[in-house]
């Protein structure tokens, strides 16, 4: 097993110690100053966010109190597996627990399972082929009508399924719940560790939460300067009615376990809480432990499933005894050291990477308080709870210093909580919302959307922040989910796209999947289908290459994907379509913009990604030195030469040679409108309206969805370096306006960012604060959706350091992928620092700006070559090595500066001045 590899056949955890990925190239002790949330009141006493910003059209309402008591107030702690949700409670504390691969549907749900595919729709291709005819001769309603009744699938709720919540962890000291003084709980980020302390009749009470990814437990420290008696239960949110026998409690030995088997699919599951060490008398209940007179005690959790991630079975194969013994073993192993090794471990394990980066936005902390204004220094996070902060910052009462202090916290949290939900050795990547659900099936409903793994977006942004925060290893997940997809895709490729079904035919999914090759186009077409989800999942699953060099995982993992799709676009789904400009390009169809519009021949949303996948695949196979067929571009390129017959299942009509490029350059993905914007429809003329002048049907002007703007960010395809789409963009960008919730707004922010507009930037972040954070700070849309989290974070990242365009020199020369330190610095962030942030080509990458302007930059190579930057200042620019040593550098103009650079070496670079 090589250092990247987590075993799919079966469902144990691979240790993490000396299997750490990609680390930064310095490691530094932590300079973290009183990084947490912090609150005054349980969780069931903290105000909730106002009624009154209710769910978007056609999202799930969360309208039970407990759901929204959970989805607002608790903390999250989590081991990428595993997941917590702390309360502080006074009397009876609440953990919500999870176990990531607990989930309802796929095989076992019905005797067909079949990724809920329906051949009766697909036809094998034939549907599509002549959905394709029809839009080929101009019949487009017909076209539309035929795509929109036919091209569905995933029927079944059932072999759907969706993540389940395990269950509850009550701890009962049996008080009542007045009587309490100088409560406090946090969840500090710069340790992975919460706390719960409060006075209670004389007694200090302190409860410590963490989850210990080298030890796989969930681990509970409580203490008292009094003796108390302590009840310890663990209910799961499962029916045991449904499940009748296949459910049991044992209890024995200060062990208390819950067993069983989904009524839904069969999947095996075992969890168990067990005593560690006390200085009180354990009694074993019948559905619970005691623990009498006790001043200290250590509690550990841990669960399993005979979930696999291997198709078509998805199942170790584990018989009930050997889950539960799994299980046991990771306890006893664990409850062998002390609390104070726990806890040193799991410190040890979670700062190698959250201590990574750090920012300095002026913030009023323990660190910058000598630095505040008049009394700011005592009205900074450390003593301004985190809900009240929150609501300042709303009411535009909070100081500059507390609103830099949240918009830190925010961004750090959104790392925090990428740690905590996708680890190297997880087995599944962060779901919707990441590893912590509060519902199941059996008890009060599913959790909104299923908490499955959605394709169109959300998916995508849960991994924007992880390259380029410096989180590799938490990608590492979403790769081999995508690797998953291969096979069951295949299949849903052959029955909706006319393959064959064989290895590199092709494979596809579509908008929402589950663990179980869930890869159908959903059951309503105008958000089901969506073949491009792929292609874009596939931008995530490069930039792994382009942030780390690594060209092993290029070549094994990465690059089989990209040339399996790109071969599938080519192949199969590729084709001439002439617009009503008359216009001629090859596009994908039908195609459909999330999640508005009109069904056509094509759109921006699939050229721009359809041309991303081909760019990459290009690249990826030029770096690798492979398959130079594919990358052909000579003048024989034409469209004439992809014409297809449709009778004939949609074979070319001619024996043309059809390469990777020469499809890319015949995509002609961006058209600017007459209204100067990038049009999302290629009949699309101004604004909203066909170029005839009539109105686009079901165009909606301020919708969540930027799909058109794909090409901006994440994508390459227009940027800082292109003034003409780049202008076109920010029109369209302004036509959508800044109104959305949750993942909405950082879609906004990371586009706006990615063009340069600081501040219009931070205008959205502060409409983030505004709308779309609870106080717990997790994002809503509403309800609950983490995507909004990792999308705030990526989008401040993106505001600090961009890597991703390419740039033109006077000799011709291009230079791809620069460092672009402080692209969007708003005013307010008018001084700074930030240290750790990554950048394409393997570079960790720091500075320090005063009044907006870089003062100080170091660069760590962690594979040697090229370094060239984007500074305002770079005329008069000083390169040295660590040593102090001067390094030759080249002024390639006034604002790029290039030079070499070798593996593991840091380099300065200083005297940044705009003067000659």
């Amino acid at each position: 097993m090589d250092m990247r590899t987590v075993r799919t056949d079966i469902a144990h955890r691979a240790p993490i110690e000396g299997r750490r990925l990609m680390a930064s190239a310095q490691h530094t002790t932590s300079h973290h100053h009183d990084l947490r949330l912090w609150y005054r009141q349980p969780a069931s006493l903290t105000e909730l966010m106002s009624s009154g910003r209710g769910p978007q059209a056609g999202s799930p309402s969360i309208v039970d109190a407990d759901s929204r008591i959970w989805q607002e107030t608790v903390m999250p702690i989590g081991n990428g597996d595993l997941g917590g949700a702390i309360f502080g409670e006074i009397s009876r504390d609440r953990i919500g627990f999870n176990e990531k691969t607990l989930w309802t549907g796929g095989p076992g749900s019905t005797p067909t399972y079949d990724g809920g595919n329906s051949v009766e729709h697909g036809r094998n291709g034939q549907t599509l082929r002549s959905v394709q005819h029809l839009f080929e001769q101009g019949r487009r309603e017909e076209a539309a009508r035929l795509a929109s009744n036919t091209l569905i699938g995933g029927f079944n709720a059932a072999e759907q399924g969706g993540y389940q919540a395990w269950g509850t962890v009550y701890l009962d000291y049996g008080f009542a719940d007045d009587h309490y003084s100088n409560y406090e709980r946090d969840l500090n980020l710069s340790t992975g560790i919460a706390h719960v302390a409060f006075d209670h009749d004389g007694t200090h009470i302190t409860r410590e939460y963490f989850a210990s990814n080298p030890d796989n437990v969930l681990v509970m420290h409580l203490t008292s300067t009094t003796a108390q008696t302590l009840a310890v239960s663990f209910p799961t949110k499962q029916d045991s009615q449904k499940n009748a026998e296949r459910t049991t409690v044992d209890v024995a030995g200060g062990l208390l376990e819950v067993s069983g088997a989904l009524h839904n699919n069969g999947l095996r599951y075992a969890s168990a809480i067990k005593v560690a060490s006390t200085d009180g008398e354990v009694s074993d209940g019948g559905d619970h432990l005691s623990i009498a007179g006790c001043t200290h005690v250590s509690l550990l959790v841990s669960a399993a499933t005979d979930y696999a991630l291997t198709y078509p079975a998805y199942r170790t194969g584990e018989s009930p005894r050997d889950v539960s013994r799994r299980v046991r073993a990771v306890l006893e192993e664990a409850a062998a050291r002390s609390i104070d090794d726990l806890r040193e471990r799991h410190q040890r394990d979670y700062s190698a990477l959250f201590d990574r980066v750090e920012l300095d936005l002026g913030q009023c902390d323990a660190k910058n308080a000598g630095q505040c204004d008049g009394g700011e220094a005592d009205q900074c996070a450390r003593t301004v709870p985190t809900d009240v902060l929150l609501d300042a910052y709303r009411a535009g009462d909070a100081s500059p210093a507390q609103q830099r202090e949240l918009e830190v916290v925010l961004f750090q949290y959104g790392r925090y909580l990428g740690i905590s939900s996708s680890r190297e050795n997880s087995l599944l990547p962060a779901n919707l919302q990441g590893v912590w659900a509060n519902r199941s099936d059996d008890t009060v409903g599913p959790n909104a959307w299923n908490s499955d793994y959605h394709l169109n977006v959300n998916m995508q942004m849960i991994y924007w922040a992880a390259y380029s925060t410096n989180l590799v290893e938490t990608a590492d997940p979403m790769i081999r989910f995508m690797k998953a997809l291969v096979e069951p895709g295949r299949r849903t490729a052959r029955i909706y796209l006319g393959t064959d079904g064989s290895e590199g035919s092709g494979f596809s999914a579509h908008t929402e999947n589950t663990p179980f090759g869930w890869t159908t186009p959903g059951r309503d077409f105008f958000w089901g289908w969506s073949p491009a989800a792929v292609p874009w999942m596939l931008h995530n699953v490069y930039e792994w290459y382009e942030f780390t060099g690594d060209t092993e995982r290029l070549r094994e993992d990465i690059y089989p994907l990209l040339k399996e799709q790109a071969d599938l676009y080519v192949q199969r789904l590729l084709h001439p379509s002439t617009d009503s400009t008359g216009t001629r390009r090859l596009v994908s169809s039908p195609a459909y913009s999330p999640e508005h519009g009109p069904v056509t021949d094509g759109n921006v949303y699939e050229q721009t990604l359809i041309w991303q996948m081909l760019t990459d695949a290009i690249e990826a196979a030029e770096v690798l030195q492979v398959d130079a067929d594919r990358l052909t571009m000579d003048e024989s390129c034409s469209i004439d030469d992809w014409e297809r017959d449709w009778e004939n299942g949609g074979a070319f009509t001619s024996d043309a040679s059809r390469s990777w490029a020469c499809a890319r350059q015949l995509l002609d993905p961006i058209v600017i409108g007459d209204s100067g914007q990038i049009k999302e429809w290629y009949d699309e003329g101004a604004l909203g309206h066909h170029t005839d002048g009539s109105a686009i049907a079901d165009y909606q002007c301020y919708h969540r969805h930027m799909s058109h703007m794909l090409g901006l960010y994440p994508g390459d395809l227009i940027t800082v370096d292109h003034a003409e789409f780049l202008d076109a963009a920010k029109v369209s960008m302004n036509d959508r306006s800044d109104r959305a919730t949750g993942w909405g707004i950082a879609q906004r922010l990371n586009s706006w960012a990615r063009a340069g507009d600081g501040e219009r930037a931070h205008r959205i972040i502060q409409s983030l604060f505004a709308n779309g954070i609870y106080p717990n700070l997790f994002d809503t849309h509403p309800p609950f959706q983490i995507d909004g989290n990792f999308g705030y974070t990526a989008g401040v990242s993106e505001m600090l350091l961009q890597s991703n365009s390419t740039w033109v020199g006077q000799d011709g020369r291009e230079y791809r992928n620069y460092m672009y330190p402080a692209p969007a610095l708003p005013r307010v962030w008018r001084n700074g620092r930030v240290s750790g942030l990554r950048a394409r080509g393997n570079f960790t990458v720091g500075y320090e700006w005063a009044d907006g302007a870089v003062t100080l930059m170091t660069i760590t190579s962690g594979s040697g070559g090229h370094a060239v930057v984007r500074l305002s200042g770079a005329l008069n620019a000083t390169v040295t090595s660590a040593d102090g040593a001067c390094v030759g550098s080249t002024l390639l103009d006034a604002t790029h500066l290039a030079f070499d650079t070798r593996p593991g070496e840091t380099y300065t670079i200083t005297h940044l001045t705009e003067e000659a």
